[in-house]
């Protein structure tokens, strides 16, 4: 629009940046000992560009570097190091990398680590010559290494050496006025001298052809067969200045040439070298050894001798400030506007290029609000306080507005052909040199009404954006309606794109709106983007978006494509956002937003941005985007502490007492730290992609994983449509514990198969056992019971008998007491004393027998009491047996018998003296009453268990029928004739009883008419 109208701008941006104050446009790092280098000695520097890693060989090790962090390899990682000087550090024929400590060990670089090879012992200057041949091939090495020639040294630091082919090298020897130039080749163990060239030449290989260089006089192509010398012109040698300087060693595809603080690459065209200029901000503050560039990054490392290396990168963007400033004046800017005679003004009215005291210049006030618009015809439309002001750059004529009082800031569009104007006060219309108001707010307010952008959303609509929210105003109905409010939220800029309306937001990131949805689409790692102040597009199809921690370019295309799958989280996201910020030249950072127009496209390719401190300058054609390139390695792995090798084929084995885990990454780290993206997912034990931060020394860890096989998968993205991602994948398998191994399940199911059995074996032998006492129990307290019955059976028997015997064995005698009293006392008189003396005897021994009777009956009762205690007690048997023959002697001498005690003397008997009596008792009367002459004898004898009483009478005696029903369970209870004097067998019914209780027996033998013996036998 202007700047195509405008003619003579093209040349106004080229020449502006004459008068611009600007950054320096390169980014230069410097590493020592103070921020990561083990020594500021360099060696040797080489870049591998298949790995993206920078090589430094240095006086206290070997380092790699990866644009972010240092990885040290000295003695402690590397036990094959004797010195850690390094010796060099050089690149072969076929691309690899090797080095040498000072003593002579040799390293190459594998799998981003130094290897050992071995040692070639090297303590001389002669004896460095050994390792020369490495440069060129293993065959060369092996014969320079075992047939050196003699008093033939290598200065490893000053001179070179060229490989031709994997047989042939060249070498050069400084000597005190030339340089002396050799021809070493495989067979041929002593070098051959070539050629000589002048003090300072320097020999350089250069698309299969060899160059010398000197100082002064230039170029000239060698012949290494003749050898001939031909002059080479470079292009614009005539112009270098002082005495340029050229590095070159086998690691390079094309020299460097450096003169002052500018540096060339040289290219050969096949008639003349041509130079391209990579650098004009070399520092010359330090002796320089040694320079590597990378064309594809366009980095440029240089080592020193004693200030460690510089990294020197071009800068991306530029800060653009005014050249003279003063404390007390704000740098910061918001609008701007280009005019023609390459002028630039700021909406402080600072001018900035160009001419300051053109005639557009002169034509502003000095100041202008932070909303102006330039239109198709070439007018400009800005505010100043409450006046609006245009100036057509076509007629050079101006003209003002009055906006009433409380406007401050009015906003700007085109819509159906008018002009409409917004601020504190409403939405109105420019007509006849005023301002129509067609809509008024219900309240002027300077802080939420003032409008920061404004665009046509659609023919008749028109959408402002305010700190009271977005809105939309119909032309037609003259109708403000609130599309979108967050209390508290500025909407600060917006920009239409193929239907979508993007909305940037003070504090709630982007949101986009189409067909009366509105959506916030995905933001940047660190929600930077959460502060969005501009949306501008650039000619190559990006967005730019302005923030206040930086700069992104982002594809618009990805962005309404997060809209229509509306996804917000980062993690589904697929909007690569690429960030600017002050790596890549700024000064400070934040940038400003708030205003419109946010950036200026100028000549269609520079973007200007508004910042804090001046203004920030892009261009998008131009530079080289670093965009995260390289792949992604494990560089170590640790199992608790101990290195675990994953160079080999083999997949790792852990232990199965593995606890922790961590995995060291490394990748090239040259990009904006912000724009490096790097994943990890660890396969079974995670699904999802987790997020890494790999700013610095990106480590990976994990605890207390259970045994199986695992997948680590690492992934480093960057790039539109992730055109740069890098994966990583390391396996290994944690063995399980005994407890978890197959055959441990199997026996544990065996053994718990067993442990069930013999449970349920054990549970069903105690069933069995529990039944088996149950059965005996009841069996028990079945037999109890039938013991019981039997006994009340004979008890109900007893009783039966007992009530017989009472009923006529006492009921009889009483009666015949009665009678026989009644008689004496009656027939007194008529008796005589014979008869009187015999009926008293029969009284007196009918009343013994029921006595006797009674006895016997009271005692059966009271041993068949089975709650009776008894208690044993020793007791002198002799003397017991004194005392029943005592209660007996009476009755014995009415029958003229005689009782004799035949125990041993002094028998004492521990046991029931009381049933012991009463069985003696029982005894002694039994003989008593059935013997009619003779004599009962008592007599003891002892054994070892118990004491055995013999009572002996020359009574009736009994039959052996009667001696068995005596001692029969039976209970036989005969009634008893006082005349015969027969037994009812109570007695012997009770000693049976007492028998049991004393735990004795009884036996007895007799024959009938010749009288009885009864045994019993009494334990002690």
């Amino acid at each position: 629009m202007l700047i195509i109208k405008i003619t003579g701008l093209s040349f106004w941006l080229c020449s502006v940046c004459l008068f611009l104050s600007a950054q320096s446009n390169y980014h230069i790092q410097r590493f020592s000992t103070d921020n990561g280098l083990p020594s500021n000695g360099i060696k040797g520097l080489q870049w591998d560009e298949n790995t993206g890693f920078l090589w430094i060989a240095t006086e206290a090790g070997m380092v790699r570097y990866n644009g972010a962090d240092f990885q040290v390899f000295n003695k402690a990682t590397s036990p094959e190091m004797y010195s850690e000087r390094m010796l060099f550090l050089l690149r072969t024929r076929d691309g690899r990398i090797y080095t040498s400590d000072e003593a002579g060990d040799i390293f190459f670089v594998m799998q981003n680590k130094l290897q050992f090879v071995g040692q070639v012992k090297v303590d001389t200057r002669p004896s460095s010559f050994k390792l020369t041949g490495l440069a060129a091939s293993g065959r060369l090495f092996r014969q320079s290494s075992q047939q050196p020639p003699a008093n033939f040294g290598f200065d490893w630091f000053n001179e070179q050496l060229v490989p031709l082919d994997e047989n042939r090298l060249l070498l050069t020897h400084i000597g005190p006025d030339s340089i002396s130039i050799f021809d070493y080749r495989a067979g041929r163990p002593v070098p051959a001298f070539l050629t000589s060239a002048e003090k300072g030449s320097r020999l350089f290989y250069l698309d299969h052809h060899l160059f010398v260089f000197h100082p002064i006089h230039g170029f000239c192509r060698m012949d290494p067969d003749t050898p001939r010398k031909i002059p080479v012109a470079l292009e614009g040698w005539s112009t270098l200045s002082g005495k340029p300087i050229l590095v070159w060693d086998n690691g390079m595809l094309n020299p460097l040439l450096i003169s002052g603080s500018n540096v060339w690459t040289l290219h050969y065209t096949g008639e003349k070298l041509q130079s391209r200029l990579i650098c004009t901000a070399l520092p010359r503050d330090a002796l320089l050894s040694y320079l590597k560039y990378d064309s594809a990054s366009g980095l440029l490392f240089v080592g020193t001798q004693s200030k460690g290396i510089i990294i020197i990168r071009k800068n991306e963007v530029r800060a653009v400030k005014k050249a003279v400033t003063v404390p007390e004046q704000p740098t910061a800017y918001y609008s701007q506007v280009a005019f023609p005679a390459a002028s630039l003004l700021t909406g402080r009215g600072d001018v900035l290029g160009g001419a300051p005291n053109g005639p557009a210049v002169r034509a502003f006030p000095g100041e202008f609000s932070n909303f102006v618009l330039m239109d198709s015809d070439s007018t400009f439309w800005y505010s100043y306080g409450d006046t609006i002001h245009s100036f057509s750059f076509r007629t050079h004529r101006s003209m003002t507005v009055p906006a009433e009082p409380g406007a401050i800031t009015n906003g700007f569009t085109w819509s159906e052909g008018k002009l409409y104007v917004a601020n504190a006060i409403g939405v109105g219309v420019l007509s006849a040199g005023k301002i129509d108001y067609q809509y008024r707010y219900p309240q002027s307010n300077i802080n939420s009404n003032v409008p920061f952008s404004m665009v046509e959303m659609s023919p008749g609509c028109l959408a402002i954006a305010t700190c009271n929210g977005l809105f939309r105003y119909h032309v037609a109905g003259h109708r403000l309606d609130t599309l979108w409010r967050i209390p508290g939220i500025c909407a600060r800029a917006l920009w239409k794109y193929k239907g979508y309306l993007f909305v940037g937001t003070y504090g709630r990131g982007i949101w986009l709106y189409r067909d009366g949805v509105f959506r916030e689409i995905p933001l940047d790692k660190k929600s930077y983007l959460l502060y969005a102040h501009c949306f501008i597009p650039d000619k190559l199809g990006y967005c730019w978006i302005s923030t206040n921690h930086g700069l992104f370019r982002a594809r618009p295309d990805d962005m309404t494509a997060a809209f229509d799958k509306n996804s917000f989280e980062k993690e589904d996201q697929d909007i690569y956002y690429h960030y600017y910020g002050r790596e890549d030249g700024m000064d400070i950072t934040e940038l400003n937003g708030g205003c419109t127009p946010c950036a200026l496209a100028l000549n269609d390719t520079t973007l200007s941005f508004p910042s804090m401190d001046g203004l920030v300058w892009v261009d998008p054609e131009r530079p080289i985007p670093t965009i995260p390139d390289g792949a992604i390695y494990i560089d170590a792995f640790m199992a608790d502490s101990q290195r675990v090798n994953i160079t080999s084929l083999v997949r790792p084995l852990l232990s199965a007492n593995t606890r922790d885990l961590s995995f060291n990454l490394a990748f090239p780290a040259w990009a904006n730290r912000e724009n490096l993206h790097i994943e990890y997912k660890l396969d079974p034990w995670s699904k999802d992609w987790e997020k890494l931060d790999g700013s610095h020394g990106p480590e990976l860890h994990f605890s207390n994983l259970p045994y199986g096989d695992y997948r680590l998968l690492v992934r480093k993205t960057g790039g539109f449509d992730n055109a740069n991602v890098a994966l990583a994948v390391s396996s290994f398998y944690i063995r399980p514990h005994w407890y978890q191994q197959p055959w441990s399940w199997l026996l544990n199911i065996c053994l718990l198969s067993a442990l069930v059995i013999a449970l349920v074996r054990w549970r069903t032998r105690r069933f069995q056992i529990r039944q088996h006492n149950l059965e005996t129990q009841i069996a028990e307290k079945t037999r109890e019971l039938q013991v019981k019955n039997e006994e009340l059976e004979k008890t109900d028997l007893i009783k039966t008998r007992l009530i017989s015997i009472i009923s006529h064995d006492l009921v009889t005698p009483l009666r015949f007491l009665h009678l026989t009293g009644k008689n004496l006392i009656e027939k007194k008189e008529e008796l005589t004393e014979g008869l009187l003396h015999e009926a008293i005897a029969e009284m007196a021994s009918t009343s013994k027998e029921l006595e006797l009777l009674s006895t016997n009956i009271l005692n059966w009762i009271k041993y068949r009491n089975e709650d009776r205690r008894l208690a044993k007690e020793s007791f002198d048997l002799y003397e017991l047996v004194t005392q029943l023959c005592g209660i007996f002697n009476a009755l014995a001498r009415q029958k003229h018998l005689r009782i004799i005690n035949g125990v041993d003397a002094g028998l004492v008997l521990y046991q029931y003296i009381e049933p012991v009596k009463i069985v003696l008792y029982n005894l002694i009367l039994n003989g008593i009453n059935f013997t009619t002459e003779g004599y009962i004898r008592i007599c003891s004898i002892r054994d070892r268990e118990g004491v055995a009483l013999q009572i002996q009478d020359t009574g009736v005696g009994m039959t052996q029928d009667q001696i068995n029903n005596v001692l029969a369970d039976q209970i036989i209870i005969s009634s008893a004739n006082v005349d015969n004097r027969k037994g009812n067998g109570l007695g012997y019914l009770i000693i049976k009883d007492l028998m049991k209780i004393i735990r004795g027996n009884l036996s007895i033998r007799s024959e009938k008419e010749k009288g009885t013996t009864v045994t019993v036998w009494i334990p002690t």
